[in-house]
């Protein structure tokens, strides 16, 4: 099976969708404790699943585990930077200090080591990588603070993943940030993401060593824009919300509206701010806010979902149609009706997003335990 999870969203795209099934009822395998040594516990952000291996991210340390709940390996990582998988590689920065990354193989082995990754600066705070067969495309963004550089977003591709510090292209908008998380979508060969109420559309295969963008324009949704996502067609899901009511925007890469929906007149809507980008499946769209998980197909709302028990976290979509949806303590699995297929309540807060492995087995994690569920 190919790699079903990666980053913080399911892919590139950030979309949440998982092409994968299961056959889990929701009965606790095993449970492991997450342990950083001298660093205590840690807080798993993130899970990344290939095969039947999962990795999850402790923050200062990478942990491996196989279906059984055997533990594979560990290497530490630099906090709060971010780990991506790709053709069965986990790509990290290896290093407390200074910005190496480093490629580790499923069963733990070093495939590359020591790579420098150029202008990833102390004051950066969002750094998205997409490792491909010719480079790697990322984007930097930087803090205004007196003591670093003023705040700059810079966007790039690597010539090459072995190759240090050499620029297939790039380009820079000092001064600037970057209010949205950006995606890639590497199967179309585009980088998107914004300015300040403004999207920016950029060829990952451009010519320029400082290529201008292929397409900017306003966010359809204005002010009210959140989150973007994308699903396999080349469309762009736009999500924000108002007092009133969630929106979603659907556009071209050339800023195209193709349609707009928005939860005006659901009475049983509690909170209207979406906690993760537009989830996207083939047949669906999920917008997840707070206190309700809502289903559009053929832009109409399929159902609505109100969380029995506290507050949604999180929502992963399986290619079988069912949607897996954490709350604080509870893993939700729902049917393709909206309908509770099982609900299980683990022992402390989750903090990642559900997955699962080529077998169907679910993995979600807390700030201490990885729990696998079959």
């Amino acid at each position: 099976m190919a790699d079903v999870y990666t980053r913080y969203y399911a892919n590139p795209r950030h979309n949440g969708y998982v092409e994968a099934s299961s056959n889990a009822v929701g009965n606790v395998a095993w449970r492991r404790r997450i342990h950083t040594g001298e660093n205590g516990q840690a807080e798993a952000r993130l899970i990344l699943s290939s095969g039947n291996v999962v990795v999850v991210d402790g923050m200062r340390e990478l942990f491996a585990f196989n279906a059984s709940g055997d533990r594979l390996w560990h290497r530490p990582k630099r906090p709060g930077m971010q780990v991506a998988l790709h053709d069965g590689l986990v790509y990290l920065f290896a290093h407390e200090y200074g910005n190496y990354l480093e490629a580790v193989s499923l069963a733990g082995e070093v495939k590359k080591e020591g790579v420098p990754i150029p202008d990833v600066g102390e004051a950066a705070y969002l750094v998205i990588m997409e490792p491909t067969e010719d480079g790697l495309v990322a984007q930097v963004q930087y803090t205004d603070q007196p003591d670093f550089v003023t705040s700059e977003v810079l966007v790039y591709r690597l010539s090459s993943a072995e190759t240090a510090g050499l620029y297939a292209w790039s380009k820079g908008f000092p001064q600037r940030y970057s209010p949205l998380v950006p995606f890639a979508c590497t199967q179309l060969r585009r980088l998107v993401t914004s300015l300040p109420g403004e999207a920016l559309v950029f060829d990952l295969d451009a010519k320029d060593e400082e290529p201008e963008p292929m397409a900017r324009f306003p966010f359809p949704l204005g002010d009210k824009t959140v989150w973007i996502s994308c699903d396999g067609d080349g469309h762009i899901h736009w999500l924000g919300y108002d007092p009133n009511a969630v929106h979603l925007a659907v556009t071209d890469f050339n800023g195209e509206t193709v349609h707009q929906w928005n939860s005006e007149g659901i009475t049983t809507l509690h909170r209207r701010n979406p906690i993760a980008p537009a989830v996207i499946t083939p047949e669906r769209t999920y917008l997840v806010t707070p206190r309700n998980l809502l289903a559009i197909s053929d832009n109409k709302l399929a159902w609505n979902f109100e969380s029995p028990r506290g507050e949604f976290r999180a929502c992963t979509a399986l290619a079988d149609g069912t949607v897996l949806a954490t709350t604080w303590d509870t893993l939700y699995r729902l049917n393709d009706r909206g309908e509770i297929m099982f609900d299980e309540i683990l022992d402390e807060p989750l903090v990642t997003p559900p997955v699962v492995d080529e077998k169907g087995m679910i993995y979600v994690a807390g700030a201490e335990t990885l729990y696998a569920l079959k």
